[in-house]
């Protein structure tokens, strides 16, 4: 099914096709554009499905990475400090459990707007 005929025949909005060969186009915002293709190709949408897990693990590595990174400096700053290796450990680990609850946290409120 052609776009323009999508669109006549459900009376799409947010979509809109034009012919011709230098003003024609098929025009949408992106999340329509990617359900329109995905209802027209499943290989399209398989290829969305994995590249969105690809994506999800690798959000998944920054994060470790980000957290990482603030322990490396915090585990500096309790040293600084004279705090007991057994209390640091503790207190890191603590910091590096709410810290990645909360970016994981953050990358679900993306997903959802």
């Amino acid at each position: 099914m052609s776009p323009q005929k999508w669109i006549a025949e459900t009376n799409a909005v947010g979509m809109t096709s034009k012919s011709g060969r230098y003003g024609g186009g098929t025009y949408t915002h992106s999340d329509i554009a990617f359900k329109f293709a995905s209802w027209i190709s499943a290989e399209f949408e398989l290829y969305l499905v994995r590249e969105f897990k690809r994506m999800k693990e690798e959000e998944q590595k920054i994060n470790e990475l980000i957290c990482l990174s603030n322990m490396e400096n915090l585990n500096a700053v309790f040293i600084n400090e004279k705090m007991l290796q057994k209390d640091r450990l503790l207190k890191l680990n603590q910091i590096a459990i709410q810290q990645m609850s909360i970016l994981q946290d953050i990358g679900k409120r993306k997903l959802l707007k």
